[in-house]
């Protein structure tokens, strides 16, 4: 794990700190374009955002044989560049801000590099529940709750390599278990979507800084890399303003870099994937007025509890979330409630 951090305080709980670049890591798989200079590009479909939603359109509107173009507002990092430290990576890998409700209460956290909230999420794999997928459909899109979406949701899981096979306990964890089981409730092994190369140990518990060990299956390791095999064109820094909309069909989309230069991606189709928050206000500012953009926003909250025990913990380290209890998840009948999981904990 490298070197114990400068920090005194650090030394003395055992927290290893910022450690620099990870040598051994692999290359970086990508080779995103960057535009100092104002440009125009044409293709047959740009996506805008590349996180969870704009990675997996990408790759699939490649293979198809469509010449796609996609637009990243923040940078490429990879494998080497993790590691640095907490503030480094929140300001680096995180959107600014963060954003937060009108009363404060609650933060909104997003990803803004290549590979969006997929590089810094943890690597938690829940398959969306049914009874989630039936409310979805009654509000008139009935795909939700047939094949169409079950056979997506599998295509999801076995590229990005969920499995249950690699979460083993952590001390987090297993304070979790064992309270659970004395209570009686349920506990599951969580599905992560990581390979063989996750040690669940230090780097595991770090990975919310990105995965310096290339283990976690984000989408640049997975759909991006398959767009860009298929002839995919990764643009980064290109912060989308607006969308030129004419007769009806988006025609036009246009961006700015960090440096002022100007790039407008000329298409025959596009693809808004740029998060639950700047998507609705990417579509008003391009001035589509649906009565239904930005108003139906849900919003999963999380809340901590903290505990001292007498054993040693270090939270900083082990899977993520390797356990899951859903003993309270479905409090009204409709499944809605609360599920019980573990987190890393850093100074």
């Amino acid at each position: 794990p490298g070197p114990t951090g400068t920090n005194p305080l650090w030394k003395q709980i055992g927290y290893p700190g910022p450690v620099g670049r990870f040598e051994t890591a692999p290359k970086p798989p990508l080779s995103p374009l960057r535009y100092t200079q104002s440009t125009a590009l044409d293709c047959d479909v740009v996506v805008v955002g590349s996180g969870a939603g704009g990675g997996t359109a990408a790759a699939v509107l490649a293979a198809a044989g469509l010449d796609v173009i996609v637009l990243e507002r923040g940078n490429y990092y990879d494998d080497q560049d993790f590691g640095t430290g907490e503030l480094d990576a929140l300001t680096t890998l995180y959107a600014p801000g963060p954003a937060t409700s009108a009363e404060g209460q609650i933060t909104l956290v997003a990803g803004t590099c290549l590979g969006g909230g997929t590089v810094v999420n943890w690597s938690t794999s829940l398959p969306t529940p049914d009874t989630i997928r039936a409310e979805w459909a009654e509000t008139g899109v009935p795909q939700f709750a047939e094949d169409e979406f079950g056979d997506a949701l599998t295509a999801v899981q076995q590229r990005i390599g969920v499995t249950d096979r690699r979460s083993p306990l952590s001390a987090r964890d297993g304070i979790l278990e064992r309270g659970a089981r004395s209570l009686g409730w349920d506990v599951d092994t969580l599905p992560r979507n990581v390979s063989d190369a996750c040690d669940a140990g230090i780097e595991c518990g770090r990975c919310s800084y990105g995965c310096r060990l290339g283990a976690k299956q984000s989408a640049t390791k997975t759909w991006l890399a398959d767009a860009a095999e298929h002839g995919a064109r990764l643009v980064v820094d290109a912060d989308v303003r607006a969308i030129t909309v004419k007769a009806g069909r988006a025609e036009t989309v246009s961006a700015v870099t960090s440096t002022g230069a100007e790039v407008t991606v000329r298409a025959k189709a596009v693809v808004v994937a740029a998060g639950a928050i700047q998507t609705p206000a990417l579509l008003r500012r391009s001035g589509l007025r649906n009565k239904n953009i930005g108003q139906h926003l849900r919003l999963h909250p999380a809340a901590a509890v903290f505990g001292a025990f007498d054993d040693e913990v270090r939270p900083w380290e082990g899977a993520l979330q390797g356990r899951i209890s859903r003993h309270h998840a479905d409090l009204d009948g409709n499944g809605y409630g609360v599920i019980y999981e573990t987190g890393p904990i850093h100074p």
